[in-house]
């Protein structure tokens, strides 16, 4: 039997577009080799992972799509996808039996050397080798890893512990509670029971596959491979594959879009321009906007900032004339562009008229600069 590869990133169109990153590594380096994408879908990404699969498919690259029919029950609303809501989990969840079906029935005609995950805190009934691929770096990983140690290390929330109390998470600065990540504050927050379950899977594996480099985090690397994140367990063999990084072009860009960034680029002065971008969930409520914006007018500074619509429907393609201060764009016209929802980010940061960026700060978004 033909010797093949599955995998099922989580249901999101920036999970998708890494996994499909993750199966042209594999086939560089082992072309015979068959890979199959399983696809769920969260409706409110319906449209987005569609558009991406569906330009993939007109490549060359030997790579098979399979969606997975949706649940019955009813899909969470945006609020409680984009929050990480008990909901959002749980409709993803509600795929696993179809996943199973499925990976039965590659299996009657190929023999499946891996299962690759991106999906959290479940579990996988087969005897498929199972990785799960983290699309963040070594750091966010191993504060995974290492949370139900620290979990059982106290009964209250990390919200409720003294902030002048550093936490320990091998590998990492002593970080403040309060400086954790808005989910794990909390140990009854759904998020948080869904990076603990998958902290305490994670050991269960057969491998974990990171999107890094050991150059830019080698003290969290380090801490996983010794086994310092699971202190009463073994740890699967880290694979740092990274960075793999999705131009423009490779997400579908259109040209229209690539060229209006970077013939306003050409035009500006060396190191002049700061770049504002907040990722697909870096979304501001409107009067953060306005405020934003009233400090790009003041500052006198050359810029170009991404602008989501506020949430919940921040997937939808903002009105920049409602959002920002009435004459903003016409005033800062000859110093700075705002773009709709979405910019060329590794065109960008690599042009030499850029003299800044701020950021949320993600994995990815860090990978490029």
């Amino acid at each position: 039997m033909k010797e093949a590869i599955v995998l099922y990133p989580a249901a999101t169109s920036h999970q998708m577009i890494s996994m499909v990153e993750l199966a042209k590594l594999i086939l560089q380096h082992h072309p015979n080799i068959s890979i199959t994408i399983l696809v769920a879908i969260m409706p409110s990404d319906t449209s987005p992972i569609s558009t991406y699969i569906s330009s993939i498919s007109q490549t060359s690259l030997p790579i098979s799509f399979l969606s997975l029919p949706p649940p019955s029950e009813n899909p969470p609303g945006p609020a409680a996808a984009a929050t990480l809501g008990k909901a959002a989990f749980d409709y993803i969840r509600l795929y696993t039996p179809k996943v199973l079906d499925v990976l039965k029935a590659i299996s009657l005609t190929s023999t499946v050397l891996a299962f690759i995950i991106s999906t959290f805190g479940i579990t996988y009934d087969t005897l498929i080798p199972t990785y799960l691929y983290f699309t963040s770096g070594a750091s966010s990983f191993a504060s995974i890893l290492y949370l139900p140690a620290i979990h059982n290390q106290t009964t209250k929330s990390f919200k409720d512990l003294p902030n002048n109390t550093p936490l320990h998470f091998p590998g990492l600065p002593p970080i403040k509670p309060s400086h954790l990540p808005e989910p794990l504050l909390d140990r009854d927050h759904p998020a948080y029971q869904e990076f603990f379950s998958l902290g305490t899977l994670l050991p269960n594996l057969k491998g974990m596959i990171l999107n890094t480099f050991d150059m830019l985090e080698p003290q969290a690397i380090k801490a996983i491979t010794e086994g310092a994140c699971v202190p009463k367990g073994s740890t699967p063999p880290l694979y740092c594959i990274g960075p793999r990084i999705v131009d423009a072009k490779q997400r579908g860009a259109s040209d229209d879009a690539l060229s209006k960034c970077l013939l306003w680029l050409d035009k500006q002065p060396s190191q002049s321009v700061v770049f504002l971008c907040f990722g697909r969930k870096g979304a501001f409520s409107a009067p953060q906007l306005k405020e934003i914006a009233f400090g790009l007018e003041r500052s006198k500074q050359r810029f170009m900032w991404v602008v989501r619509n506020p949430p919940p429907n921040s997937d939808t393609e903002p009105d920049l004339e409602e959002l920002l201060p009435e004459g903003f764009l016409e005033r800062t016209k000859e110093r700075g562009l705002v773009l709709k929802s979405w910019a060329p980010q590794a065109a960008i940061l690599s042009h030499q008229a850029g003299g800044g960026v701020v950021t949320h700060c993600g994995g990815t978004q860090c990978l490029k600069q």
